[in-house]
Protein backbone atom coordinates (compact mmCIF):
# COMPACT_ATOMS: atom_id res chain seq x y z
CA UNK A 1 0.00 0.00 0.00
CA UNK A 2 1.42 3.45 -1.07
CA UNK A 3 -0.38 6.56 0.24
CA UNK A 4 0.59 10.22 0.78
CA UNK A 5 -0.03 13.53 -0.27
CA UNK A 6 -0.31 15.56 -3.25
CA UNK A 7 3.37 15.37 -4.60
CA UNK A 8 4.75 13.11 -1.96
CA UNK A 9 6.20 10.77 -4.26
CA UNK A 10 3.38 7.97 -4.78
CA UNK A 11 3.90 7.05 -8.72
CA UNK A 12 7.38 7.23 -8.64
CA UNK A 13 7.61 4.97 -6.03
CA UNK A 14 5.40 2.20 -7.25
CA UNK A 15 7.36 2.97 -10.38
CA UNK A 16 10.31 2.01 -8.64
CA UNK A 17 8.74 -0.80 -6.54
CA UNK A 18 7.61 -2.34 -10.00
CA UNK A 19 11.47 -2.23 -11.34
CA UNK A 20 13.07 -3.73 -7.93
CA UNK A 21 10.12 -6.61 -8.43
CA UNK A 22 11.07 -7.02 -12.02
CA UNK A 23 15.03 -7.35 -11.21
CA UNK A 24 14.45 -8.89 -8.62
CA UNK A 25 12.16 -11.96 -10.55
CA UNK A 26 14.57 -11.81 -14.09
CA UNK A 27 18.03 -12.59 -12.10
CA UNK A 28 18.27 -16.25 -14.16
CA UNK A 29 14.49 -15.89 -15.15
CA UNK A 30 12.79 -17.02 -18.57
CA UNK A 31 12.25 -15.09 -21.25
CA UNK A 32 8.60 -15.00 -20.61
CA UNK A 33 8.72 -14.07 -17.40
CA UNK A 34 11.06 -11.12 -18.35
CA UNK A 35 8.71 -10.23 -20.80
CA UNK A 36 5.77 -9.57 -18.60
CA UNK A 37 7.94 -7.71 -16.27
CA UNK A 38 8.41 -5.62 -19.61
CA UNK A 39 5.04 -5.07 -20.01
CA UNK A 40 4.40 -4.74 -16.21
CA UNK A 41 6.68 -1.98 -16.21
CA UNK A 42 5.35 -0.14 -19.22
CA UNK A 43 1.80 0.05 -17.71
CA UNK A 44 2.56 3.29 -15.60
CA UNK A 45 3.38 5.24 -19.10
CA UNK A 46 -0.23 4.33 -20.38
CA UNK A 47 -2.31 4.46 -17.03
CA UNK A 48 -0.18 8.14 -16.11
CA UNK A 49 -1.06 9.41 -20.02
CA UNK A 50 -4.51 8.39 -19.27
CA UNK A 51 -5.22 8.90 -16.07
CA UNK A 52 -2.89 11.56 -14.69
CA UNK A 53 -2.69 15.96 -14.79
CA UNK A 54 -0.31 18.76 -13.87
CA UNK A 55 -1.55 20.05 -11.03
CA UNK A 56 -0.19 23.12 -9.14
CA UNK A 57 1.30 21.26 -6.59
CA UNK A 58 2.53 18.21 -8.56
CA UNK A 59 3.06 17.79 -12.57
CA UNK A 60 2.25 14.51 -12.78
CA UNK A 61 -0.73 14.18 -10.06
CA UNK A 62 -3.22 10.89 -10.68
CA UNK A 63 -7.14 11.17 -10.66
CA UNK A 64 -7.43 7.74 -9.83
CA UNK A 65 -6.14 5.15 -7.36
CA UNK A 66 -5.22 1.58 -8.08
CA UNK A 67 -4.95 -1.54 -6.75
CA UNK A 68 -2.42 -3.62 -8.86
CA UNK A 69 -2.53 -7.89 -7.71
CA UNK A 70 0.99 -9.55 -8.85
CA UNK A 71 0.25 -13.17 -9.08
CA UNK A 72 3.34 -15.26 -8.35
CA UNK A 73 4.20 -18.93 -8.41
CA UNK A 74 6.26 -21.19 -6.00
CA UNK A 75 9.33 -20.28 -7.23
CA UNK A 76 8.66 -16.19 -7.33
CA UNK A 77 7.98 -16.26 -11.12
CA UNK A 78 5.56 -13.58 -12.42
CA UNK A 79 2.50 -15.17 -13.39
CA UNK A 80 0.10 -12.54 -13.85
CA UNK A 81 -1.21 -9.01 -12.81
CA UNK A 82 -3.94 -6.98 -13.23
CA UNK A 83 -5.32 -3.26 -12.06
CA UNK A 84 -8.43 -1.93 -10.61
CA UNK A 85 -8.79 2.11 -11.17
CA UNK A 86 -10.92 4.34 -8.86
CA UNK A 87 -11.57 7.72 -9.99
CA UNK A 88 -10.62 10.16 -7.23
CA UNK A 89 -11.35 13.89 -7.94
CA UNK A 90 -14.19 13.75 -10.29
CA UNK A 91 -14.24 17.30 -10.24
CA UNK A 92 -11.26 17.59 -11.66
CA UNK A 93 -12.18 15.29 -14.69
CA UNK A 94 -14.30 18.16 -15.79
CA UNK A 95 -12.44 21.06 -14.82
CA UNK A 96 -9.33 22.17 -15.46
CA UNK A 97 -8.32 25.03 -12.86
CA UNK A 98 -6.10 27.88 -13.70
CA UNK A 99 -1.91 26.78 -13.74
CA UNK A 100 -3.13 23.63 -14.48
CA UNK A 101 -3.42 21.17 -17.19
CA UNK A 102 -6.00 18.24 -17.59
CA UNK A 103 -5.05 14.58 -18.59
CA UNK A 104 -1.29 14.60 -20.29
CA UNK A 105 -3.07 12.09 -23.24
CA UNK A 106 -4.99 15.09 -24.81
CA UNK A 107 -1.56 17.46 -25.30
CA UNK A 108 0.75 14.17 -26.23
CA UNK A 109 -1.75 13.83 -29.08
CA UNK A 110 -1.91 17.25 -30.06
CA UNK A 111 1.85 17.49 -30.31
CA UNK A 112 2.50 14.44 -31.70
CA UNK A 113 0.57 14.07 -34.22
CA UNK A 114 1.06 15.27 -38.16
CA UNK A 115 -0.73 17.37 -39.84
CA UNK A 116 -2.06 14.70 -42.10
CA UNK A 117 -2.46 12.32 -38.79
CA UNK A 118 -4.70 15.17 -37.27
CA UNK A 119 -6.59 15.46 -40.27
CA UNK A 120 -7.74 11.97 -40.73
CA UNK A 121 -8.96 12.44 -36.80
CA UNK A 122 -10.54 15.19 -37.71
CA UNK A 123 -8.93 17.50 -35.49
CA UNK A 124 -8.53 21.23 -36.92
CA UNK A 125 -6.31 22.21 -34.81
CA UNK A 126 -3.33 21.04 -32.63
CA UNK A 127 -2.77 23.51 -30.30
CA UNK A 128 -3.87 23.03 -27.03
CA UNK A 129 -5.46 26.44 -26.85
CA UNK A 130 -8.07 25.32 -29.55
CA UNK A 131 -10.24 23.04 -27.58
CA UNK A 132 -12.50 24.59 -24.65
CA UNK A 133 -12.26 21.43 -22.74
CA UNK A 134 -8.15 22.27 -22.57
CA UNK A 135 -7.33 25.67 -22.72
CA UNK A 136 -9.51 26.93 -20.02
CA UNK A 137 -5.97 26.82 -18.06
CA UNK A 138 -3.54 29.66 -18.16
CA UNK A 139 -0.90 26.94 -18.01
CA UNK A 140 -1.37 26.57 -21.95
CA UNK A 141 1.33 28.65 -23.76
CA UNK A 142 3.56 30.54 -22.71
CA UNK A 143 7.32 30.81 -22.42
CA UNK A 144 7.90 27.08 -21.43
CA UNK A 145 5.12 25.89 -24.35
CA UNK A 146 7.80 24.91 -26.79
CA UNK A 147 9.73 22.99 -24.03
CA UNK A 148 6.00 21.16 -23.24
CA UNK A 149 5.26 20.55 -26.46
CA UNK A 150 8.38 18.71 -27.19
CA UNK A 151 8.20 16.48 -24.29
CA UNK A 152 4.20 15.62 -24.80
CA UNK A 153 5.42 14.72 -28.39
CA UNK A 154 7.86 12.55 -27.06
CA UNK A 155 5.22 11.41 -24.94
CA UNK A 156 2.82 9.85 -27.99
CA UNK A 157 5.65 7.99 -29.01
CA UNK A 158 6.85 6.52 -25.69
CA UNK A 159 2.51 5.45 -24.97
CA UNK A 160 2.53 3.94 -28.40
CA UNK A 161 5.56 1.78 -27.89
CA UNK A 162 3.80 0.56 -25.01
CA UNK A 163 0.56 0.05 -25.78
CA UNK A 164 2.24 -1.72 -28.65
CA UNK A 165 4.06 -3.88 -26.35
CA UNK A 166 1.06 -4.45 -23.92
CA UNK A 167 -0.49 -5.94 -27.17
CA UNK A 168 -2.46 -3.16 -28.69
CA UNK A 169 -1.78 -3.07 -32.52
CA UNK A 170 -1.15 0.43 -33.77
CA UNK A 171 -4.35 0.02 -35.88
CA UNK A 172 -6.38 -0.70 -32.50
CA UNK A 173 -4.61 2.62 -31.07
CA UNK A 174 -5.18 4.48 -33.65
CA UNK A 175 -9.19 3.70 -33.38
CA UNK A 176 -8.76 5.41 -29.75
CA UNK A 177 -7.40 8.47 -30.83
Amino acid sequence: LVTGESGAGKTETCRRLLQYLAHAANRGGAADTRALHEALSQTSCVLEAFGNARTVMNDNSSRYGKFLTLRYDKTARLQGASFSTFLLEQTRVVRVAPAERSFHVFYALLAGLSSTEAAELQLDCLAPNGYTYIATSDAVGGPAAADEAARDASALSEIGAALELLGTPRATQWQAW
